[in-house]
């Protein structure tokens, strides 16, 4: 992952092509030494990364002889505290990565009941975070917006299937009831205090306003209407 001194140039290669056999000698001994040995002039440690992965973090120094006991606990401390935010960092993926098949799937959920065209909703993420970035928005509101955007039409739960995929033109009656999907948009995502989530919350509530003010279900025009 990273290299300083001797090993600078060899960030992204193998334990066994960067370092010698006395290294991996090390290595192999803090295995089995509470995932430290301090030798007279190298120090080696590792800990669990990413358990389900089963990675595992190591820390090379060499050429650090003379060490004072305190110098050998800090290290400790300072190796354990690695082991905890590279921990932290794997599960933050996870946590990322279950938040976007969530929004997927409950995407998808909606484009299947509404005999959407397919991936349409899909593409609703890719155009909305494609006109943010043209907007010059910086790039993790146009993540987060590209990820909400799919969920414009989950409201559409809420619409009766005589209605949602009525072949022909609404009447007025129908066409009030179709409305409301955005309400109900609104009023599903907006319990999660997540950004992403609140985001969609506004989407959904939002993505039929128009300029002009003749959208609904507010009739808000221009710059009332959230970006």
């Amino acid at each position: 992952v990273a290299g300083t001194g001797p090993w600078a140039d060899r960030a992204g290669t193998g334990v066994d092509a960067t370092l010698d056999d006395r290294m991996r000698g090390l290595l192999a001994r803090s295995a089995a030494d509470d995932g430290v040995v301090l030798a007279r002039d190298a120090f080696c440690a590792r800990c669990r990364g990413d358990r389900s992965r089963c990675d595992e973090l190591v820390f090379v120094l060499d050429g650090v002889g003379g060490l004072a006991r305190v110098d050998r606990d800090l290290l400790k401390v300072y190796m354990a505290n690695v082991g905890l935010a590279y921990a932290n960092a794997g599960l933050t993926r996870e946590i990322i990565a279950s938040q976007r098949e969530m929004i997927r799937t409950l995407s998808d959920i909606v484009e299947t009941r509404s005999l959407e065209t397919a991936s349409h909703v899909t593409r609703v993420g890719e155009m909305a975070g494609r006109l943010a970035r043209h907007l010059g928005l910086d790039e993790e509101a146009c993540a987060v917006i590209q990820l909400a955007a799919p969920m414009h039409d989950v409201g559409k739960v809420g619409i009766p299937d005589r209605i949602l995929n009525k072949p022909g033109r609404l009447t007025d009656d129908e066409f009030a009831i179709m409305k409301t999907h955005a309400l109900v948009g609104h009023a599903i995502l907006c319990k999660s205090g997540q950004r992403i989530m609140q985001a969609a919350a506004r989407i959904a509530l939002e993505h039929h306003e128009r300029w002009d003010g003749t959208g609904y279900p507010r009739g808000a025009a221009g710059e009332d209407i959230s970006v």
